[in-house]
C-alpha cells in the first residue's frame, strides 16, 4: 500500500490469490516480474517501509533480510542485488542463505529488538514508489497497444 503504510492480509479467496500477496509484499518494480494490484492497491517489498513497531508480533517476529536488524541476513555485492543471478551464482545464494539459517539456530535462535530501532528507509521507499508506478504505467501502454494493433 502506498509508501510506508501497511495492509496485513489474514486471509486469502483462495491459493492463487495467496501467492500473489506474497509476490507483492517483495516486488521491486523493474526487477521483479510484474504482479497484479491486491484487492486494488500496488505494493513493494515491505522490507523497505516497516519500522519495528508495524510488526504485529514485536520483538518476537523473526526478520530475514539484508538488515542489521535481521536475525537471518547476509551480504550482496551490489552486482548480485541488481542483476539476476542463474545457475551455480543462484545455487550459490540459496545455499548460502540455507547456511545463515543455521548458523542463526545454532546460536540459539535469539530475536533481535526491532521495536524502537527498526526504521523505514524513506530514501529507497521513494525510489521503489516512483519506480513502480512507473513500471505500472508502461505496461499498461503496452497492454493497451497490444490489444490495439491488429
Amino acid at each position: 500500500v502506498f509508501f510506508s503504510k501497511h495492509r496485513w492480509h489474514i486471509s486469502w479467496e483462495n491459493n492463487e490469490d495467496l501467492l500473489e500477496c506474497i509476490k507483492s509484499s517483495f516486488h521491486v518494480p523493474f526487477y521483479c516480474k510484474n504482479v497484479r494490484p491486491i484487492k486494488g492497491a500496488l505494493a513493494v517489498d515491505g522490507a523497505y517501509g516497516f519500522a519495528g513497531v508495524d510488526l504485529v508480533h514485536d520483538d518476537d517476529t523473526l526478520f530475514v533480510g539484508i538488515d542489521p536488524h535481521a536475525e537471518i541476513t547476509r551480504d550482496f555485492t551490489t552486482a548480485q542485488m541488481f542483476l539476476p543471478n542463474a545457475g551455480k551464482d543462484y545455487e550459490e545464494i540459496v545455499l548460502s542463505g540455507y547456511v545463515s539459517t543455521l548458523e542463526w539456530a545454532n546460536k540459539g535462535g535469539f530475536l533481535n529488538k526491532k521495536v524502537g530501532y527498526r526504521q523505514p528507509n524513506y530514501f529507497a521507499l521513494c525510489l521503489l514508489w516512483y519506480l513502480r508506478y512507473l513500471e505500472y504505467a508502461l505496461l499498461m501502454l503496452i497492454d493497451y497497444y497490444s490489444y490495439a494493433i491488429p
